[in-house]
């Protein structure tokens, strides 16, 4: 009787070892993305499985009971049949190892090889800030939610110093000070050939006290490239003035260039 308990208990280990292992290799299986990791699964698949298929067919005597080995030497065809299994598994191994490593280098290659024309197509961008030379008009208003504030103005230049042309960019301010951000397309829709340069000009009523205005360029390469800079500038406005009786530019700092991963659609949309 306790034989026959522990041979139940045995096959229900078993099932439930199957099942688990199952659930797992399917899991694995969804999760494979490219046609690679689906080659490598169904390699280990089959190097960890064909050993327990041989046990199993070992262990319960499966050819004798379908009669495939009479009149033959049922040791020397088993060890034929290992053998034969563990020869085509090195030599899948083998294969596989080598067309993984040749796709690999081939890849590397090609992604240098693109990031190579990026680098050479890539743009460059400087920044200027001066006093806004009278270009006042409601187009160059930004509205803040300062009140009792006052005047600035000012006048910024950007020049491509980069390897070649800009196809498009914008520009988009942003401030705790603005009720929303504003977006606009750069100059002749924001192209920008090498050593061009493009003037944005703002003016606006900023409150006493400290306040940070940042504004984000977005451009575009002749290869359709998306990159983006941020610049920070820094106001102070007190009671002092400058020489001429204006209030003194902010400070500017500007982060490097980032390349985004994919065209800046819904910034797009706004404009």
């Amino acid at each position: 009787m306790l034989k026959i308990v522990l041979y139940i208990i045995g096959i229900i280990i078993e099932i439930a070892i199957v099942v688990f292992s199952m659930s797992r290799l399917y899991k694995q299986y969804k999760d494979s993305k490219t046609i690679d990791e689906k080659v490598v699964f169904f390699l280990f698949l089959f190097i960890f499985a064909s050993p327990l298929i041989i046990y199993y067919l070992d262990r319960y005597d499966v050819f004798s009971k379908l009669k495939w080995i009479e009149n033959i030497d049922s040791d020397r065809w088993f060890n034929f049949l290992a053998t034969y299994v563990s020869s085509i598994l090195g030599a899948l191994i083998g294969a596989v190892v080598l067309i993984i490593m040749t796709k690999h280098q081939m890849d590397r290659q090609d992604e240098k090889d693109k990031e190579i024309v990026r680098i050479n197509n890539m743009p460059l961008l400087t920044y200027k800030l001066n006093r806004n030379t009278g270009k006042i008009n409601l187009e160059n208003l930004i509205v803040t939610n300062c009140k009792k504030g006052k005047n600035v103005d000012f006048e910024l230049t950007i020049k491509n110093v980069g390897m070649n042309t800009i196809k498009k960019s914008f520009i988009v301010f942003a401030s705790e000070d603005f009720s929303s951000p504003y977006c606009n397309w750069l100059e002749n829709n924001g192209c920008i050939d090498k050593n061009e340069r493009v003037t944005i000009y703002r003016y606006l009523e900023l409150s006493k006290g400290k306040h940070t205005i940042n504004f984000t360029i977005y451009y575009c390469d002749l290869i359709n490239n998306w990159y983006s800079q941020n610049v920070k500038l820094n106001f102070e406005i007190t009671n002092y003035f400058d020489k001429d009786g204006n209030i003194y530019l902010p400070k500017m700092i500007i982060e490097d260039e980032k390349l985004l991963e994919e065209e800046p659609k819904e910034l797009i949309n706004l404009l």
